[in-house]
């Protein structure tokens, strides 16, 4: 309109452009307290979509965001969490060397040969099962952290969908929040909910209380059972999100914002918008 009027008419900016202007302006408005802040996200049952929710996550605080941010693979039994980013620098050396001498690290520099980056700025150290014998141990948690934590404000953890493994209380214990991926039907909002008790019962209720519930690749139609869903499961945690169905966020597919669906990119931001809220809840 404002071109065809020769400019004596602007219609200003469309909801989209003023919905986005306003998350991003709140994604990055609130600092990080203290010296680093980490976030967990785990899946309330196997292919939920706790990898791709991670990784949306983390690329869109590092689109917004000036902070150093890294997403952390704990879940060493899946494909490294590299191949699901449209990688720039690729990872020179292998986590097992970090895990065997963490100490070592001493200057980003170093840290470095162990990350892969991708076109967002988003950090990456990718795991494979030869780097630990298929699963993460809580003391090879404690000791990523311990060396990631020195150079990195911002922590995101994969640390897969299953409540029970061993390396899970340690990921809790080193959080400041929790993200839970749940799937968008009645027999998902079931097991997120066992999840959240599960996490009570290990002694991280707080965490549990305050979480944020993602309903992953809800579908577009039929709202009022997901409505009904949501609110349910908005009384068992702080807030529940969903992320609607994106053929680009696929199993295996890489996670390029620039190439998801106007919806599913907002999902993310509504995300981070509300997780980087909650920084001031730790201060």
């Amino acid at each position: 309109m404002f071109t065809v009027t020769g400019g004596l008419i602007n219609p200003g900016d469309s909801k989209t452009e003023l919905r986005r202007r306003r998350l991003e302006a709140a994604i990055r408005k609130a600092s990080i307290p203290g010296y680093h802040h980490s976030i967990a996200v785990l899946g309330a049952q196997r292919n939920v979509g706790a990898t791709t929710t991670a990784l949306g996550l983390g690329a869109t605080l590092a689109t917004q965001r000036g902070d150093r941010i890294i997403a952390v693979d704990a879940d060493p039994g899946g494909a490294p969490l590299s191949t699901r980013l449209p990688v720039q620098t690729p990872a020179e050396r292998a986590l097992r060397d970090l895990l065997d001498d963490p100490e070592s690290v001493l200057r980003y520099s170093e840290i470095s040969h162990f990350i892969a980056q991708d076109a967002s700025g988003l950090d990456v150290l990718p795991s494979t099962p030869a780097d630990t014998n298929g699963e993460f141990l809580s003391d090879d948690y404690h000791r990523i952290v311990d060396a990631v934590q020195r150079f990195y404000s911002l922590l995101l953890v994969d640390g897969g969908s299953v409540i029970e493994r061993p390396a899970v209380p340690a990921i809790l214990e080193r959080s400041d929040q929790l993200v839970l991926v749940a799937h968008p039907s009645r027999e998902g909002a079931n097991r997120a909910a066992t999840a959240l008790e599960e996490i009570t019962e290990l002694g991280y209720g707080e965490l549990a209380s305050a979480a944020l519930l993602i309903l992953a690749r809800t579908p577009g139609g039929g709202r009022t059972e997901l409505d009904s869903l949501q609110e349910q499961l908005s009384q068992r945690c702080h807030q529940t999100f969903r992320v609607p169905r994106d053929a680009r966020l696929g199993p295996g597919n890489l996670i390029d914002l620039d190439r998801l669906r106007t919806r599913s990119l907002f999902g993310y931001m509504e995300l981070a918008a509300e997780v980087t809220a909650g920084f001031s809840d730790r201060r």
